[in-house]
């Protein structure tokens, strides 16, 4: 009896092995269920089965494929992609901070005179925090925007997500038509 566990499991198996006729559920009309590309040869397919297979039967990337569907994400000349735009969550400021980077921030928005939303990427909140660096002249109002571990959580392991996040700069006098830049090179903890 010890070979029958073997022989029971091999005649299992080979009956999942397909052979024979099974009544598998007709797709929906109108929904494709296979993936897109050349569809497989079969044993009657004699002219494609003589063509060489190769790089010579790719297709132009600039062309479009009509199994593909095609997303048009091009500019309709409105400055609307189809993209939506992520929604920041707005964070307090960290003042202290280790293992500091400077983030690139993406976008701001003016909230009132003295007042700038600072959009940008950072980390998980539980072990990361943020900071801004402000220069202003006449010409210029110059933002950094840092992102650091928190120091109560140096020792503990943190999960590497970008989170969008925003931070509100008070400015020390009015915007007007000065233009905000990204100030380089900033001092890191």
């Amino acid at each position: 009896m010890a070979f029958a566990t073997p022989l029971m499991g091999a005649l299992l198996l080979s009956g999942c092995a397909g052979g024979g006729e099974q009544d598998a559920p007709e797709p929906d009309e109108g929904r494709v269920t296979t993936a897109p590309g050349p569809s497989p040869q079969g044993p009657d397919d004699d002219a494609a089965a003589d063509e060489p297979q190769g790089s010579d039967d790719m297709t132009d990337p600039d062309e479009p494929d009509s199994d593909v569907a095609q997303t048009d994400l091009e500019d309709g000349g409105d400055g609307e992609t189809g993209v939506p735009e992520p929604t920041p969550q707005q964070v307090e400021e960290t003042p202290e901070l280790i293992e500091e980077v400077q983030a690139t921030w993406e976008a701001y928005e003016e909230l009132s005179e003295t007042e700038l939303e600072v959009m940008f990427y950072s980390g998980n909140l539980s072990c990361y925090g943020v900071r801004t660096v402000v220069e202003e002249d006449a010409e210029e109002v110059r933002i950094a925007t840092v992102s650091g571990r928190l120091p109560e959580a140096a020792d503990q392991p943190c999960t590497q997500e970008a989170l969008y996040v925003s931070v509100v700069v008070e400015l020390e006098e009015p915007l007007g038509d000065r233009e905000v830049v990204e100030l380089p090179d900033v001092e890191l903890n």
